[in-house]
């Protein structure tokens, strides 16, 4: 048993947990709400902070709200679930704000906010894991432990009930290793799942057709078995209408927004920062579009586009950004590539591009920034999902004669502490 300790709670972190102090030293409470007091106990010491759990609450904060998930504290999806979701969305612009003044160095932004129309209820795509009994489940809060989850309140009730449909079969079908991707069409109606499976002896045909047969409103199944991909039914699907009314199509497999409203919410102001710069130079833009995807923003600004050139080092996204751009009749490559070397080909062959779409992973531009700082684009629309690197990368662009123009954060994620960030740059030229 560690230490316990009285604290007073300040704001919620990016890493989950809510900061308290004590004799001067910085404690992370995993479990506490701003506002709130409690009874701590210490569960890792570092030289410069501490990591606690919450023993007690001794006091409890008026944003302090009851978890509607019986599995909360135990699984490991959610952590803010007991935080009234205006206070989440509160610090999420903080935290925002912050990171852009103690890592790029302004002070001042004005962080906007968009909102999740629904605390709940939101997510259309899920990834869980098998359980030893064969049930789906999540990773349990700070452990490697597999929780089973019968459903979750996250996620679209839809998805819920295909989630339930599929565990129940799924049961009576043998042990599974590995790890499933469900997924949810909004707009069709309609599921898919793919089932990235550990062990050998698995025949994947009978498999996906007993699902496919089985499960109504599952309308396809991918198998993903020692590197071998195989597909079964309808994989792809429309996951929500873009500004201009075009549908983009996803596999299930690849990687996709998993909140419907608030992708559609992204695309929108993507779009309006597009029309913006065309309407300012008086023609259509020509636009390069790193982490594309599956052309997730693809078709949002394919209206405003002279030409796309979009890069995505997923070759099934890539065939899928193919088909979605040849609907639209937009003049189009793409580039089946890294980000940092798509933007070294588009050097070395002269191009040259008005605006830059930029939707990279965790780890942000990394080597790509200096690619993209190269190939210069008047403005820079960025889509982060981790501020901290955003801001790295505010900082180098800035260095290289872009500005901030706007930040805004999206709350893709509610119950957690991940977000999503669209900020705008113009060059100073």
């Amino acid at each position: 048993m560690g230490e316990r300790i009285e604290l007073d709670i300040g704001p919620l972190t990016a890493g989950g947990a809510a900061i308290g102090r004590h004799e001067g030293k910085a404690v992370f409470v995993a479990g506490a709400c701003p506002g709130d007091r409690v009874l701590a106990e210490i569960v890792r010491s570092r030289r410069t902070f501490d990591e606690a759990v919450v023993v007690d609450v001794l006091s409890p904060s008026a944003d302090r709200v009851a978890p509607p998930c019986p599995l909360f504290g135990r699984c490991g999806g959610c952590q803010w679930q007991h935080v009234a979701y205006k206070r989440q969305v509160d610090d999420k612009r903080r935290i925002v704000a912050d990171n852009l003044a103690r890592i790029a160095g302004l002070p001042d932004v004005a962080v906007g906010i968009e909102r999740s129309p629904d605390p709940y209820g939101t997510r259309i795509k899920a990834r869980f894991r098998f359980v030893a009994d064969g049930r789906l489940g999540f990773n349990a809060a700070r452990s490697h432990e597999i929780i089973p989850v019968p459903s979750c309140r996250v996620c679209d009730g839809r998805l819920n009930a295909l989630l339930g449909k599929l565990q129940r079969h799924l049961s009576h079908l043998g042990f599974f290793d590995g790890e499933v991707e469900l997924g949810w069409s909004p707009v069709e109606s309609k599921g898919a799942a793919a089932l990235h499976l550990d062990r050998s002896s698995v025949d994947a045909e009978p498999l996906a057709k007993a699902l496919l047969a089985a499960l109504p409103s599952l309308a396809g199944v991918v198998v993903q078995l020692q590197g071998e991909r195989r597909a079964f039914g309808e994989t792809a699907f429309h996951l929500g209408v873009s500004p201009e009314g075009r549908n983009a199509r996803h596999e299930i497999d690849s990687f996709w927004q998993n909140h419907a409203t608030l992708n559609e919410r992204a695309k929108t102001l993507a779009a309006s920062h597009a029309a913006a710069l065309a309407e300012k130079i008086g023609r259509p833009l020509d636009i390069l579009e790193l982490y594309a995807g599956s052309g997730n923003f693809s078709l949002a600004l394919a209206p405003y586009a002279r030409s796309l050139v979009a890069a995505e080092s997923d070759e099934i996204a890539c065939r899928t950004a193919d088909e979605n751009l040849r609907e639209v009749g937009v003049p189009h490559r793409i580039l089946t590539r890294d980000a940092e070397k798509a933007c070294r080909s588009e050097m070395e062959q002269g191009s040259r591009f008005d605006l830059a779409m930029v939707d990279p992973p965790r780890a942000g531009l990394r080597e790509a920034a200096d690619g993209l700082v190269e190939l210069r684009p008047m403005r820079v629309i960025y889509l982060s999902c981790d501020s901290a690197t955003l801001a790295r990368d505010v900082s180098r662009l800035n260095k290289t004669g872009y500005f901030l123009v706007t930040a805004t954060m999206l709350d893709f994620f509610p119950q957690t502490y991940h977000l999503e960030t669209l900020a705008v740059f113009d060059h100073l030229a």
